[in-house]
């Protein structure tokens, strides 16, 4: 059964790894003291989410997202929300359940570049859960987002979504999980007033088998598609697309609007 979370749109009904490099040096990981998943103010599933980091930029890590306590995952990698600027650079995060990287509220600007997302949803098998977006601005967060390599993620590799939110993806990569009946992800999605641009980018590998057209016609069940790149509810023409390169997906571009008044 397919379950929908406020912010992710399972794609639409009916109408809707290879790196580049940019892992961090060894020799530059990450060296801390044992830390906890540290809860946030982020609420999904009537609980406040865990993230490994909070509102610490990043340069030249590993952020594995796991407690390193008690062994569990944490519900997010690198959490931001204090309104001021921050950066992951040539930096990697991986093994969350919900988000890989996530910036919220207005005022808050993440500048991602050099780096990989990846390892995100549920354990130790993903499921058709709407949940495991790699990399998400919401609530009106802003920044950038660049040859950054994306895969391994549940449902999303990324996610912009509500007014005020602004991204510019360049030069990256979004690597779905090829044909699935599990669940219908998307590479990258635009919703709800979100804007900003998509140029350079791959978006590879989004398509779902779980209900087809076909299938709906003969036994009831409710059809749903994957995108490449999905546009729900926000002006399409304020998102910047070019020189992209769309491969194996249900749709490239779905530009999907929700009727008015």
């Amino acid at each position: 059964m397919h379950h929908r979370a406020p912010m992710l749109m399972s794609a639409v009904v009916l109408m809707s790894s290879l790196i580049l490099g940019f892992a961090p040096s060894k020799t530059n990981a990450l060296v801390t003291l044992p830390t906890p998943c540290t809860a946030t103010t982020l609420v999904r599933d009537a609980h406040p989410l865990t993230a490994k980091v909070v509102n610490v930029s990043l340069v030249n890590q590993d952020v594995n997202a796991v407690d390193d306590f008690t062994g569990a995952p944490c519900d997010i990698g690198a959490y931001y929300d204090n309104g001021l600027a921050s950066s992951i650079v040539n930096s990697s995060v991986h093994g969350s359940i919900y988000f890989a990287v996530v910036a919220r509220i207005a005022g808050t600007t993440l500048d991602m570049q050099d780096s990989s997302a990846f390892e995100v949803g549920d354990k130790p098998t993903h499921t058709g859960t709407q949940h495991g977006v790699a990399i998400a601005f919401i609530e009106g967060a802003q920044g950038s987002v660049a040859r950054t390599e994306v895969y391994n993620y549940q449902k999303n590799g990324f996610a912009a979504d509500g007014p005020g939110t602004s991204v510019v993806i360049s030069d990256s990569r979004f690597h779905g999980s090829g044909p699935t009946p599990i669940i219908a992800q998307n590479g990258v999605q635009f919703s709800r007033g979100a804007v900003g641009a998509v140029t350079g980018t791959t978006m590879e590998l989004h398509e779902y088998t779980g209900c087809s057209q076909q299938d709906a016609q003969q036994t009831g069940c409710t059809p749903f598609v994957s995108a490449g790149l999905l546009i729900f509810d926000s002006p399409a023409k304020s998102i910047d697309r070019k020189n992209n390169l769309y491969r194996n997906n249900d749709f490239n571009v779905l530009n999907v609007q929700s009727p008015g008044p």
